[in-house]
């Protein structure tokens, strides 16, 4: 917490109507969910600029707001409206992030960064999950983890915290290091490097120096950990006096992966010979991602034999590879986000699933691919060949193309739907107990959107029988 007299001293501003006493205890761009005691930084927006919500904001118990002098100088009546602990800045978006900085200066603890092409969010959350064993800390919530976000989830570090961890994306080159800088991290994990977002980068050489933005910096001997399967990033590691910590299968990985069991009940692995992990997750892959978990914590103080083996109340976030039963029919929704490795993952993972039934895959785009989206969809088409499914359908531009691919491959019962909602209408038609579907796809084409209808239908058809029946 700190007060707005703290942050105008910071910034060299301006402190309207100060309230002695007010501390800020976060801070917020949305009104709609500002927790009392926050600070409100008003943004312009795509439809209405954040200024006009400083009422609503200051409604809801924020405790100082960050504003652009412009505006207050062209609306005069904000100050007769008694809003208390103004911060006026030229650009309240650099101001948060100067705030950011100057609290991250404040933590003396460790500071873990997290990026990667894939599994960043996962990976921090599971190592959030064993850390909150060992210490309190601070953990970016959900996605924070760009210009806007990384520095909203650093105005609420505490000086008292035990660790810092956050997560680090990217869709240019430059981004990292700019997010780095505010960050400052003492331990890095770099989950991959695969084609992703690559319409901002241009190149999967471009993500490898950006994602090694991460590394540089880094103090001189601080741990990253890093995949054992990579021999490009193996060799670009060389360029920095890092401690390089790999991760996987392999017999020369620092942390080795063996005994990978997949059940009903989740996921089982064996870490270096000896520690045992059991966790409530559906997918062979996310092994690595919590293996590295463990090895960060690992070198944190927490040691392997210390760390939990069962997992008990851990939860995966949302939409990753996430299992629903519905009406007796395995629904996996991976609709947070697709890239050819995620997409490659997730096909294997479903594929070695305990169902009894017949197993169909429904997708859409993968978006943000570039020059090279046909490509990576026609190879999607010879994947989903290679899965030998009983039913594989899709909607979107690009995703037609891995259709005709996986036709021309032998693939089985192809079908190609006009929108979601038309998708989401054939698994009610198609799929019995006892089946299973995988819904993947980039989160702009809202795959969603075929799960809710295909809910929506059962639910009409439950309604449909009970109305039949008298009950």
């Amino acid at each position: 917490m700190f007060s707005p007299e703290d942050a105008s001293r910071q910034l060299n501003c301006r402190l309207l109507e100060p309230v002695p006493g007010t501390l800020i205890t976060g801070a917020s761009l949305d009104s709609r969910k500002i927790n009392a005691g926050e600070l409100f930084v008003a943004l312009p927006g795509a439809v209405q600029d954040g200024h006009v919500f400083l009422e609503q904001a200051y409604r809801r118990g924020a405790s100082a707001a960050l504003v652009r002098r412009s505006y207050l100088e062209a609306h005069p009546g904000l100050r007769q409206k008694l809003f208390s602990n103004l911060l006026v800045v030229e650009d309240p978006q650099a101001a948060m992030g100067q705030l950011a900085a100057w609290r991250r200066q404040l933590f003396q603890g460790p500071v873990i960064g997290v990026t990667g092409s894939v599994g960043k969010t996962s990976t921090k959350e599971m190592l959030g999950y064993l850390l909150s064993f060992f210490k309190k800390g601070h953990v970016n919530a959900g996605n924070f983890n760009n210009h806007l976000g990384l520095p909203l989830s650093l105005m609420g570090l505490n000086p008292a915290h035990g660790f810092c961890l956050a997560e680090l994306g990217a869709s240019h080159q430059g981004e990292i290091a700019h997010l780095a800088g505010i960050l400052r991290p003492t331990h890095g994990i770099l989950t991959c490097v695969a084609p992703s977002h690559m319409e901002g980068f241009g190149s999967l050489e471009a993500i490898y120096e950006t994602k090694l933005e991460l590394a540089a910096a880094l103090p001189e001997g601080a741990p990253v950990i890093i995949p054992d399967n990579d021999a490009v990033l193996l060799e670009k590691s060389k360029r920095w006096n890092r401690r390089w910590l790999t991760v996987g299968e392999s017999a020369k990985a620092d942390y080795r992966i063996s005994e990978l069991a997949l059940d009903s009940e989740g996921l089982g692995f064996v870490l270096n010979g000896t520690k045992k992990y059991r966790i409530p997750v559906q997918a062979g892959f996310l092994a690595r991602n919590a293996a590295m978990a463990a090895a960060m914590a690992d070198c944190l103080g927490f040691s392997l034999a210390a760390q939990p083996e069962h997992w008990t109340g851990f939860n995966m976030p949302s939409g990753r590879f996430e299992r629903r039963s519905l009406n007796g029919v395995t629904v996996i929704f991976d609709g947070y986000n697709a890239s050819p490795q995620s997409f490659e993952e997730s096909l294997r993972s479903f594929r070695a699933l305990e169902i009894p039934g017949k197993r169909a895959v429904v997708f859409s785009d993968m978006l943000e691919l570039g020059t090279e989206a046909l490509r990576y969809h026609r190879e999607l088409g010879e994947a989903l060949a290679r899965g030998r499914f009983d039913a594989v359908g899709c909607y979107g531009e690009w995703s037609k193309a891995a259709l005709d691919v996986y036709r021309k491959a032998g693939g089985k019962a192809a079908f190609e739907f006009k929108d979601a909602g038309e998708a989401g209408d054939f698994l009610a038609e198609a799929l019995r107990p006892g089946d299973g579907v995988l819904l993947k796809a980039s989160r702009g084409m809202k795959i969603e959107k075929v799960l809710e209808r295909f809910q929506s239908r059962l639910a009409d058809a439950d309604d449909a029988v009970t109305s039949e029946t008298g009950h």
